[in-house]
């Protein structure tokens, strides 16, 4: 049995047919940029331009109205003005469309008067049955149907993180922030002012979408809190949810207001709801694909105790300088474990008590033999590795890492505990087979830490 909610929102993010209104030749356009990106990106499905002044676009026919289209339309994108809009809307009630996406501005962003004229659209979707994304939205990405209809002309990578942003340029910044660091994602989502389809309902539809394994979102505000923290309390049980919540500041807060309609409030009572409703929040923006991308490739953890592994005693001193920060442990090892690891450490490295430091020890196989150790230790929960791999640029010493991967790769599967890893030469081609295998790999020891936390939260959240 398909949920009602998959019924409901597959047309908007899974559509077979595709009626872009507005459809112009002008490059500068939204309706150029998004019937450009549609074809380019290799649009599984079929779209159909909609404008009466154009006859022909990109060698694909152009309709007058979304009426003189013979074929069965599941989404309409609107790129008109926003006078306009109600009109259209109605003809694709006629048409019997699924979805509508709404690009267009100046509606309740702009105050009692916008508002006014958003509420009709709402009467238009109830009347003929259908959904409605805006008004004012980026649009959607969707790796299953390769659908980039959306203002971003690159192509992300497919993978499993979904992006739910309330913001449209600020959440496609991110979202090409997101693509240069190599995140992929399932689906991306500007839910604009929500006059319809809402945070939570987009959440719910996730749960149920089979390529996402991590949510996260970006939102200034809710409409609707509890029925938000009844759908995250669901959703997070069983896929983690990370959210970066704007409009903590009263200026901020202000701000939100006059950008999507949203009211902010007040950021304690959000607090409060997110750890409720088992969301893991995040501080700072782009955190939220920090912490995603340990979550969809590795084991929650059981606890919150730290064992760290590096060549460098300045990333053991930073890494468990951020690990206090954020409430996770680092045990001291026990005597028995420390003389096994001195024995495999080089004469002058100093005594492993944990952060173990291996002076620089260029030696690529002692990073998988102490990790060992140092999962096989019921006291260590998570554990963190900087090694010296991609140091020396040669075939032998390639190879000579990729078999060390290869080695930590059955350390996981044996122990089922989280290995997260940091390296100092993001150019080195052992960086794409680490995330072959799904370990997640950061730049900086706060990065490493981050997602320790996260792996922790998610497993704590979960029991």
């Amino acid at each position: 049995m398909v949920e009602k909610i998959v019924e409901e929102l597959d047309p908007i993010f899974k559509p077979k047919t595709i009626a872009l209104i507005g459809a112009s030749r002008e490059e500068k356009k939204w309706g150029n940029i998004v019937l450009r990106n549609l074809i380019e990106r290799g649009y599984k499905g079929k779209v159909y331009p909609v404008n009466p002044n154009i006859k022909e676009i990109y060698g694909l026919k152009c309709y007058s109205s979304i009426l003189d289209i013979k074929d069965d339309i599941e989404c309409a994108y609107i790129a008109i003005p926003a006078n306009l809009v109600h009109n259209v809307l109605k003809e694709c009630g006629e048409k019997g469309v699924k979805g509508v996406i709404i690009i267009s501005g100046g509606f309740s962003e702009i105050g009692k008067s916008g508002e006014e004229i958003e509420n009709g659209l709402i009467h238009v979707a109830k009347k003929y049955g259908f959904r409605i994304l805006g008004p004012n939205t980026m649009g959607v990405y969707s790796a299953t149907m390769n659908m980039n209809a959306t203002f971003t002309a690159f192509a992300p990578k497919p993978g499993n993180i979904a992006f739910i942003s309330q913001s449209g340029y600020f959440g496609a910044q991110l979202f090409s922030a997101a693509n240069i660091e190599d995140i992929g994602f399932s689906i991306f989502v500007n839910v604009g002012n929500q006059c319809d389809i809402q945070v939570h309902e987009v959440m719910e539809y996730l749960l149920y979408e089979e390529n996402t394994k991590v949510i996260t979102l970006y939102i200034e505000g809710l409409k609707d809190g509890k029925r938000f923290t009844e759908v995250c309390s669901k959703v997070s049980k069983q896929k983690p949810v990370v959210v970066y919540k704007a409009g903590k500041s009263p200026v901020g807060a202000k701000a939100a207001l006059s950008h999507t309609a949203s009211l902010a409030g007040n950021d304690k009572i959000y607090d409060a709801a997110f750890e409720k409703a088992g969301a893991i929040r995040v501080l700072e923006s782009f955190h939220l694909f920090e912490y995603a991308q340990a979550l969809e490739a590795q084991h929650t953890a059981d606890g919150n105790r730290l064992g760290i592994l590096s060549s460098s005693g300045g990333f053991c001193v930073s890494l468990a300088d951020a690990a206090y920060e954020l409430g996770l442990e680092i045990p001291t090892l026990d005597i028995d474990t420390r003389k096994e690891v001195k024995k495999i450490l080089m004469p002058h490295a100093s005594e492993p008590y944990n952060p173990i430091d291996t002076a620089g020890d260029l030696r690529n196989q002692i990073y998988s033999k102490i990790a060992k150790i140092l999962l096989e230790k019921e006291y260590i929960d998570i554990v963190i590795v900087s090694p010296t791999f991609g140091l020396i640029d040669t075939v032998e010493a390639l190879k000579e890492e990729a078999e060390t991967v290869i080695e930590f790769l059955k350390l996981e599967k044996e122990y089922n505990k989280p290995l997260i890893f940091s390296l100092t030469n993001f150019s080195s081609p052992i960086i794409k087979l680490l995330k072959r295998y799904r370990f997640p790999v950061y730049r900086t020891p706060e990065q490493c830490a981050r997602a320790a936390y996260a792996l922790y939260m998610f497993g704590k959240r979960r029991k």
